[in-house]
């Protein structure tokens, strides 16, 4: 055999491989890029479902604040009605307490010996209260005439409350007197005291009923 046909069979030997490599590889190289492609549309899709699902959640939970909220504004309006409905039925029984509703009896003034200083002092205090019209007639307490209001009606009733009202002022003495809340104490004790003289007198009354919506002290002199 020739020197040129060894070198010709040489370089088809020696191609052969480089173009096998190239082939394979390319053969390898196919479906690489194909996987690598389906890759990319399915995370795609993870994506989409992930972002869906936390879209739901996130929704589903709005949904529920919203119900939430809902019932505790209509719980709160239920509430807010209801104490509207006491406040008007609170108004309504104390409708008849009003001033337009009420009269003041003006007592004589109320004198006598302060406690504990033999008979050299004395204190005085002017008193005035307040009852319904209805107790005030039914107690002998309407002002002459039948009309409402202080004035010299029901001279017996006041009578009886002036002393009941001077043998309690009798129980303070000096100290107590001039002390810085004799006005608090006296109110609240002849309040006491008519309250319970008019109850005496008038055994009819409920036990539980209180004819003074209030009573006014000016004047008040020691001398």
């Amino acid at each position: 055999m020739s020197d040129a046909a060894v070198k010709d069979k040489g370089a088809v030997k020696d191609g052969a491989p480089k173009d096998g490599s190239k082939a394979g590889a390319a053969a390898v190289a196919k479906p690489a890029k194909k996987g690598g492609g389906m890759m990319g549309p399915l995370a795609a899709a993870v994506v989409l479902l992930a972002l869906g699902g936390g879209l739901g959640f996130y929704l589903s939970g709005l949904v529920t604040a919203v119900k939430k909220a809902g019932a505790t504004d209509g719980k709160a309006l239920g509430e807010g009605a209801e104490k509207e409905g006491e406040k008007g039925a609170g108004k309504d029984e104390h409708k008849g307490e009003g001033i337009e509703h009420s009269s003041e009896v003006v007592m004589p003034d109320i004198m006598s010996n302060v406690r504990n200083q033999q008979g050299r002092r004395y204190v005085k205090v002017s008193c005035s209260f307040w009852t319904s019209h209805e107790d005030e007639a039914k107690l002998g307490l309407a002002a002459a005439g039948g009309e409402h209001g202080g004035g010299g009606g029901g001279p017996d009733a006041k009578r009886v409350l002036q002393m009941g009202l001077e043998e309690h002022l009798k129980s303070y003495d000096m100290d107590e007197l001039t002390g810085p809340n004799i006005h608090l104490l006296l109110r609240k004790g002849f309040q006491d005291q008519i309250e319970k003289t008019l109850h005496e007198v008038h055994p009819e009354l409920a036990p539980d009923k209180h004819v003074v919506q209030r009573v006014v002290l000016t004047n008040l002199l020691i001398q």
